[in-house]
């Protein structure tokens, strides 16, 4: 019998979306803010394409997990791991424009 693959949208993917520490600071809950919002903007196929960049894969998991890194410089960008469903970004990346929430607001 075939999986049944669940219809993505925006706010199923939102829902799964979490930080990994539960002491953000404002800053930090900022960006998870512009990320939702992020989210919020794409869709079908940009929704398969985000989780399949998080993940590996075409099916939704139960949590992506947020967390911040150190790195800096050219190294300084969203990583994705995708074993563990982790997004890692430094906090200073991860803007209202670079998350691109201005995308599809017109």
């Amino acid at each position: 019998m075939p999986v049944r693959q669940q219809l993505l949208t925006p706010d199923k993917v939102q829902e799964i979306v979490q930080a990994e520490d539960e002491h953000f600071t404002q800053e930090q809950q900022n960006c998870l803010y512009y990320l939702s919002q992020f989210i919020a903007h794409l869709d079908q196929e940009e929704l398969g394409m985000f989780l399949h960049f998080m993940t590996g894969s075409s099916v939704m998991p139960n949590k992506i997990s947020v967390t911040l890194n150190q790195l800096t410089g050219e190294l300084c960008r969203p990583i994705a791991h995708t074993c563990s469903n982790t997004l890692k970004y430094h906090l200073h990346v991860f803007t209202r424009t670079e998350a691109g929430v201005h995308k599809h607001s017109q």
